[in-house]
């Protein structure tokens, strides 16, 4: 997928090639998408501000049932349209904070985060990971140019 096109900024542009590359040594790729657990993907979105590299966090609703007022990443269950694990990371950081899919440039997949069934009762709680038998959380990290609009 083209990453978002870029202001003509040397230094801003030197700064996103750098951990770009740097990223992009912790890539496993598709590696363990054949796993047939029960996934969720989130996306862990940077952006440069002010010659700095920024890592957006989200705070979930106070009004939420599951994991009220948490600070996270956008992310959520794979959904059966989904056409991959990117996809699920990209729309469920669309619903949650407005990033728009064709503004991100994803740069890397970390290695999924794997519990087992005896793990979960004693692991940070999650929205992503309640209720699942084998869960597995894919995890992408993506950059983008322009600011997305929060709601």
């Amino acid at each position: 997928m083209p990453g978002p096109s870029r202001p003509q900024d040397p230094a801003r542009n030197h700064l996103i090639d750098d951990a770009k590359a740097r990223l992009k040594r912790h890539d496993v790729g598709a590696k363990f998408s054949h796993l047939s657990f029960d996934k969720c993907s989130v996306l862990l979105p940077l952006l440069v501000k002010d010659g700095k590299i920024h890592l957006l966090f989200t705070l979930r609703s106070e009004k939420l049932r599951r994991s009220p007022g948490e600070v996270c990443f956008p992310g959520g269950k794979h959904e059966p349209a989904d056409m991959g694990d990117v996809a699920t990371a990209l729309r469920e950081a669309q619903e949650e904070v407005g990033l728009q899919p064709h503004q991100v440039e994803v740069i890397c997949c970390l290695v999924p985060y794997l519990l087992e069934p005896t793990q979960q009762a004693n692991s940070p709680p999650s929205p992503c990971l309640r209720g699942t038998r084998h869960p597995g959380v894919w995890t992408f990290l993506a950059m983008w140019d322009r600011n997305p609009r929060m709601s």
